[in-house]
């Protein structure tokens, strides 16, 4: 009678002991807690005219909302700066998001952003800093959509987080 009650105690002694229905658990480096993001457009925003200069305002701060959203998602704790000179290292690494070029296209100056010949573009450049300002990462990349600038930014904004999420899995 005492046998299977003294099998029973051994066997969930060594499944517990020895991690029976444990996961591995990847060993990736520690992700910072927050990061710092900076849209710089102001070149570009001269070269434009004053109504494509809105339409770019409205495309950059629509790109920073959706980026800072899809890192929150991630885990990250994310400050929107308005220049480089707020920055402070205690916020974590920094994202510098220069837009190279943007080209608004028809879609832009419809009522309802209706889709139209020319297509919205957009190159941007992007660095990623450490704490120390030390370069994790840099690219530069760019999307064209007949729907909009927003699209190009969300497309963007995809490619861009699984590159930080890479130069953070290799540092």
């Amino acid at each position: 009678m005492y046998r299977p009650a003294v099998w029973l105690v051994i066997f969930l002694f060594v499944g517990l002991s020895c991690g029976c229905g444990k996961k591995e658990k990847a060993f990736l480096p520690p992700q910072p807690a927050g990061m710092a993001i900076v849209t710089v457009a102001d070149e570009e925003r001269q070269r434009l005219s004053p109504d494509d200069g809105v339409v770019l305002q409205q495309v950059t701060n629509w790109l920073d909302r959706d980026i800072s959203r899809r890192l929150r998602d991630r885990g990250f704790e994310i400050a929107l700066l308005p220049d480089m000179k707020s920055y402070k290292s205690t916020m974590g690494p920094l994202l510098i998001i220069h837009i190279d070029s943007f080209e608004p296209g028809l879609a832009a100056n419809l009522p309802q952003r209706e889709a139209s010949g020319l297509p919205s573009a957009l190159i941007v450049n992007y660095r990623l800093l450490d704490e120390r300002g030390a370069l994790l990462d840099q690219w530069q990349d760019g999307a064209e959509s007949i729907k909009g600038g927003t699209y190009c930014a969300r497309t963007l904004n995809r490619r861009a987080i699984e590159r930080i999420a890479a130069a953070f899995r290799e540092n």
